[in-house]
Order: C-alpha cells, then structure tokens, then sequence
C-alpha cells in the first residue's frame, strides 16, 4: 500500500508490502528497509 503523509510540514512518500507473516517491506522516499513484528 502507498500513502503520502506529511510530518511537521514534511512529506513522505511511504509504500508498505508484507513480505513473509509479521514481515514487511517499508520504502520511505527511496529509503528501504526490512521490518519484523514480533
């Protein structure tokens, strides 16, 4: 999913992908990074 936020006068360009259960792909304007809940 895409969203479009903006933070103290700042936009971001977020995109958010589950990858496996609990794990997910966050893209922040280019910036990727791999996240897992637990």
């Amino acid at each position: 999913m895409k969203y479009r936020i903006k933070v103290l006068g700042k936009e971001y360009e977020v995109e958010v992908d589950e990858v496996y259960k609990n794990v997910f792909e966050v893209v922040v304007n280019g910036k990727r990074a791999i996240i897992k809940l637990e």
